[in-house]
């Protein structure tokens, strides 16, 4: 268990900690989209992050515990402008007015310098609140993901060990961002970065393995014609000791007997028994004065182990055991070896068709063997490890082309690597800080490349200060791989698509009240019971009451227009339009209150009375402002 007196403290941590985080309305845009009605589940967001993960708890979406993995790329403060703070509940507009008349460069007035005092307590705050969501967000078994420079990297373990509990961190994997030091250091030239992987609940959580290179599988070969195929020789031991398999082995070669050279064998007697009788001779269990409580040993069918604990074995018996082992030889070899000229200890094939077809992932992966410029099927990806950051620059360039100003990008092979150990095939992956759009890039490369990958992912950006560079450069890059039309050139389409979502403003009991009919009908699909996935129940430009459908089919329609009151005539309008559009009842029906009889053929829902419970706002003059 965790040390609960150990906790990472700084000046109003439990203030903004406690804040609560109204829910935003999330416009879908089909012209920003992509393949949208044929790829349910992949979003591209534009908004605050903090916002729209509460958005995405609540409603339609339904995301809360559904999660498998957030894949995180967080700004690292390194005091260059890289990191703003403008969560509106931590500044009051007041503050930021005076803030950006401070600033030298108004759109810069939330940059964090290096010579701000409060730097690491703003960043810790601006880390919590977003990392408790996605402990929301996350499936029991789920994971998360956070690469961080070594600017932070301490301050955010304690936190991550505090908010998911140090029992549940997997590991701290280091991998190798510079393949040469640079001169920009007085000290250590750093060369590595961070990735900090915790679990929601280990016990639930699974680790992948990673796909074997073809260096691990070219140490296999089949010399012999096996009819198993390819093997290796493998060590017959293990380091762990258990005086049950601490026996010995004569060698029908030689006639010595060998004893495990360190722990134990890691076969039973029985197996030994079975593969040393494939050389043609007859072996027998005798017990060896030599081992823990007389240990039976495998030995030639008539040597006997003297008073003093030596071996004896008739000449006849060797040398008669040694031809039919050498004859032996020449063929198959049995699954016991003894060196290629039978004087070597016991070792065992190990043959690559039970071998796991993966391999354990390690903590420290190295960088890409290829260099820049990067093209699109130039590398054979598979047996790399993590890519470099020049890599991912490069990797941006061959889409986008040069001049995006983005200078921090993962590479592709680093997160599909971890996609792929953390995110089951059919899983969902979730990119609070979508940046240059790679989980996107990365999910549909999986998609395309692996047999039953059906990953989907979100992506959530905002840009920075002035910059909205979410549909320029996040949404941009996946639509290019999307239809291939690449900066470089034409390179081969991927299949796939996302649906494109604006973040609105926050839902209140005011701005459900002062809505328009469109911007209501957002609030009402994002809240409504049963909804799922808005791309499939919203109708396209509606001109009558219906608004969209649940998942079920059933029609939902908004009394708003012309007014607020539902009366027998809309009733039976509405009954039409569902009628119209094949769509089932009883209709969910939203207005502000209601004068039509009593029918099955309806369920009211009264504004804002319904929206506000459905998406958890407290009904009081807080939820006003």
């Amino acid at each position: 268990m965790s040390d609960a007196k150990l906790q990472l403290s700084w000046e109003n941590r439990g203030k903004y900690a406690k804040e609560t985080i109204t829910p935003i309305v999330l416009k879908f845009s089909k012209s920003k989209s992509a393949n949208a009605e044929d790829n349910p589940g992949n979003m591209v967001i534009e908004g605050n992050n903090l916002d729209v993960m509460a958005a995405l708890l609540t409603g339609g979406f339904s995301l809360r515990g559904q999660v498998d993995l957030c894949l995180w790329d967080p700004p690292y403060n390194t005091g260059k402008n890289d990191f703003r703070y403008n969560d509106d509940f931590y500044l009051s507009k007041k503050e930021v007015e005076i803030l950006k008349a401070k600033a030298p460069v108004k759109e810069d007035w939330d940059v964090v310098s290096i010579t701000d005092p409060s730097r690491h307590t703003k960043w810790l705050n601006f880390m919590e609140v977003r990392l408790r969501k996605a402990q929301e967000l996350l499936k029991p078994g789920g994971i998360i993901a956070v690469c961080i420079g070594y600017e932070e990297l301490f301050r955010l373990g304690c936190l991550m060990d505090e908010i998911f509990d140090e029992d549940n961190r997997l590991g701290i994997i280091n991998w190798q961002k510079k393949y040469s030091p640079t001169n920009d250091s007085n000290h250590l030239s750093p060369s590595t970065e961070y990735v900090l992987i915790y679990a929601n609940n280990k016990t639930e959580a699974e680790t992948g393995l990673l796909a074997r290179t073809e260096k691990m599988n070219s140490k296999y070969s089949n010399p012999d014609d096996d009819p198993e195929g390819e093997w290796r020789i493998s060590d017959a031991t293990v380091k762990t000791y258990n005086w049950k398999s601490d026996y010995g082995i004569q060698s029908p070669f030689t006639g010595a007997i060998h004893y495990p050279g360190r722990g134990c064998w890691n076969y039973t007697r029985r197996s030994f028994k079975e593969w040393l009788e494939k050389y043609g001779s007859e072996y027998i269990e005798l017990d060896d004065p030599t081992r823990p409580n007389n240990n039976k040993s495998l030995v030639l069918k008539g040597a006997k182990f003297s008073e003093n604990g030596i071996l004896e074995t008739p000449s006849s018996v060797l040398a008669e055991a040694e031809k039919k082992a050498r004859k032996v030889a020449k063929g198959v070899l049995p699954f016991v070896l003894f060196g290629g000229d039978g004087k070597g200890v016991p070792s065992c094939k190990r043959h690559l068709k039970y071998v796991k077809q993966g391999r354990v992932p390690m903590t420290y992966w190295a960088d890409e063997d290829y260099e820049i410029p990067f093209y699109m099927g130039s590398q054979s990806w598979e047996h790399t490890e993590s890519g470099h950051s020049q890599s991912g620059i490069s990797e941006l360039n061959a889409v986008i082309g040069k001049g995006h100003k983005f200078d921090t990008v993962k590479p592709l092979k680093l997160i599909e690597k971890i996609i792929q150990i953390w995110c089951p095939f059919n899983g969902r992956v979730l990119d609070a800080f979508g940046g240059s759009g790679t989980v996107g890039h990365a999910v549909l490369n999986l998609n395309n490349t692996i047999e039953n990958s059906n990953r989907k992912f979100i992506l959530i950006e905002r840009g920075n200060g002035e910059d909205k560079f979410c549909n320029k450069l996040t949404a941009e890059r996946v639509r290019r791989v999307i239809n291939g039309n690449w900066a470089i050139g034409n390179q081969n389409s991927l299949d796939g698509g996302f649906a494109y979502y604006k973040s609105g403003g926050k839902i209140t009991r005011k701005a459900i009240m002062e809505a328009a009919h469109e911007q209501l009908a957002d609030i009402i699909l994002q809240s409504a019971d049963d909804v799922g996935d808005r791309i499939d129940c919203r109708l396209e430009n509606p001109t009558g009451y219906i608004v969209g459908k649940t998942r079920k089919g059933q029609a939902i329609a908004l009394v708003w227009r012309d007014t607020q009151i539902l009366t027998d005539p809309i009733y039976y309008k509405i009954l039409q339009e569902a009628k119209a559009l094949n769509m089932k009842t009883p209709v969910f029906i939203y207005a502000r209150a209601n004068d039509a009889l009593d029918d099955d053929g309806y369920q009211f829902c009264l504004i804002p009375d319904k929206i506000l419970a459905a998406l958890n706002i407290p009904d009081t003059p807080e939820s006003e402002e």
